[in-house]
């Protein structure tokens, strides 16, 4: 058919050579033949690759390569030689765009087993193929194989340069070699003078490991020649160049009319600046040198554009010595010549420098000031302290006092409340419970109004001290005397509330005493330690008698077990205590 491309040739003789054209037909007849291909026929190509390739770099451009045969049964007849293929896939030298890696190729015959592959790149890696063929033809290729050669040694730097020119420094910078051919180490820059004298003869070597060196304490206005050595297993060739210091093709010119002027805690200096070069100025070098010096050392260097003064203070120099000064302006092209000062300026003395200088300075950076703000603040935060103490102890005191006082009142309230429902009881009942009652009462006191009272029982507590005239006489207690330890119940009843008068009297009673702040409980409820002292250290007398001035219809006497108690109930006649005062 017409789309057919190619045809299998069968029961051909072998050891015979053909030779085969293809000649296209149509309906109308035959074309052209094409041109004739001869093919000898008996043998067929390698179906087997070459076994057991490897390689190992010899140095750093020869690679030593070994391999064996195909196995015979797939050898298909007399081997007549290998090819062997290698391509370059990772390079130790930059390419340009335009430089393209091609597959190489190499023939050896087929009774080696072994080859070097010579002149290959340094420290470079490569991809390996071998195959076998025969007369009828290539058979396929080996598995690949890596192998990089060893390193070498390196090309030259590329591009050196100079900038940032002064007087007496400069900045050489470079560009790694394209070669490397293996792995960098570092860098020796060598410099010296190009013409050599017994002024200037000097060779300075230095190792770097970047690619720029700062190069200082040259000499003015004197032409230098560098190199520059890259160094893998060791030092390649070089790159030369030449500079000379001071003023570069383009520079500003120099400054004019330079003077100085001193101040008590600096030098002034004012210059005119002159034509500026092929670029703007971009700032200047301020030097100094003292006067027994030969070098110049830069003070400061300026970034800010055109100036026609600066000032240089004391601090930056060392004090009680004579100094020059000289003034440089500067460009993107380089220097310009220096302006030099007429005048010699004598710093002042150390002594000076350290008191003198300071008492110039304003207040509030003298050290007396900065003394005097920080013991201010340790005062105000100490008094701040104090005072945050002093309110939380206040405001704790308070608290206290307000819940002792709540306390307080709560209880006698309750003690008077149970205390006159008791007598009241006692009284209807005929007497028989107002000793237990009396004896109970502290305990009671502490128990709601609400739970009914226990049993009457006769306690070996003393009685209460009140305004009221109340004796107690007991045989058991006038023999122990009075207690000195008596109980924390309220002292602060009032004769009214334990007589024996009508509910409506005690309850106006307990009203005043809720509503007065300077009622009896107000009065008594917060007892300080030296009254309470003083009552108790009262010794009371066996048989109490009423103190009484002319009120012998309000009293009550009740016998209890051989003891009485007198209640004086008249209005306005209370009896004072011992130890307590008397109150209206």
């Amino acid at each position: 058919g017409i789309k057919v491309n190619k045809v299998v040739l069968t029961d051909l003789t072998r050891d015979h050579n053909y030779e085969i054209v293809v000649i296209p037909f149509n309906s109308q007849g035959t074309g052209p033949p094409s041109p004739p291909v001869a093919v000898y026929v008996g043998e067929a190509v390698p179906t087997g690759s070459p076994r057991a390739v490897d390689g190992e770099p010899v140095s750093a451009t020869e690679v030593r390569l070994r391999w064996q045969a195909p196995q015979e049964n797939m050898q298909n007849g007399d081997l007549l030689g290998y090819k062997i293929f290698y391509l370059a896939t990772e390079l130790a030298q930059d390419l340009s765009p335009e430089d393209k890696v091609e597959e190489e190729l190499e023939v050896v015959p087929a009774t080696y087993h072994s080859h070097s592959l010579v002149f290959l790149d340094k420290f470079t890696e490569y991809r390996i193929q071998l195959l076998a063929f025969n007369p009828a033809g290539d058979g396929p290729r080996s598995s690949p194989i890596i192998v990089k050669t060893l390193q070498g040694l390196p090309g030259p730097p590329s591009e050196l340069r100079f900038s940032e020119i002064t007087m007496t420094s400069l900045l050489v910078s470079w560009d790694p070699p394209k070669k490397r051919n293996g792995e960098l180490v570092g860098y020796i820059v060598t410099y010296e003078t190009a013409e050599q004298n017994e002024r200037f003869s000097k060779q300075v070597k230095q190792k770097v490991s970047d690619t720029s060196l700062l190069v200082q304490t040259l000499e003015e206005e004197v032409t230098y020649t560098f190199t520059v050595r890259a160094e893998t297993i060791d030092y390649g060739p070089a790159v030369k160049g030449n500079v000379t210091t001071g003023p570069q093709e383009g520079s500003p010119m120099r400054p004019k009319e330079l003077t100085l002027g001193k101040s008590v805690s600096s030098v002034e200096l004012h210059w005119l600046n002159g034509p500026s070069g092929k670029g703007p100025i971009l700032g200047y070098y301020i030097q100094s040198k003292r006067k027994d010096d030969t070098r110049w050392n830069t003070v400061t260097k300026t970034g800010n554009g055109p100036l026609q003064e600066f000032t240089v203070s004391y601090q930056n120099l060392l004090p009680s010595t004579a100094y020059n000064f000289r003034v440089i302006s500067y460009n993107k092209f380089g220097i310009s010549y220096p302006a030099y000062s007429e005048d010699v300026v004598l710093t002042p003395s150390k002594l000076y420098l350290e008191y003198g200088y300071l008492q110039m300075k304003p207040f509030y950076r003298q050290t007396w000031f900065m003394v005097a703000l920080a013991a201010t603040s340790i005062i105000i935060i100490i008094m701040v302290i104090a005072v945050l103490c002093v309110k939380s102890k206040s405001y704790k005191y308070k608290q206290e006092a307000q819940k002792t006082l709540e306390e307080s009142m709560a209880m006698d309230i309750d003690d008077r409340q149970q205390l006159a429902m008791e007598l009241y009881r006692s009284r209807h009942s005929g007497g028989g419970g107002l000793g237990g009652t009396l004896g109970k009462r502290s305990t009671m006191s502490r128990k709601s109004h609400l739970v009914p009272p226990g049993p009457p029982m006769i306690s070996k507590s003393p009685p209460r001290p009140s305004p009221a005239s109340v004796a107690y006489h007991s045989d058991e207690e006038s023999l122990k005397g009075y207690d000195e330890n008596p109980d924390d119940s309220s002292v602060t009843e009032k004769p009214s509330e334990i007589s024996s008068t009508d509910s409506q009297g005690s309850e106006s009673e307990n009203d005043s005493v809720r509503s007065d702040p300077h009622s009896f409980v107000n009065h008594y409820a917060n007892v300080n330690d030296s009254l309470r002292q003083s009552w108790k250290r009262q010794k009371p007398v066996r048989n109490y008698s009423s103190y009484t001035d002319s009120e012998p219809e309000g009293s009550a006497v009740v016998s209890l077990n051989g003891g009485q108690i007198i209640m004086n109930n008249m209005a306005r006649s209370r009896a004072p205590l011992p130890g307590f005062s008397s109150f209206v």
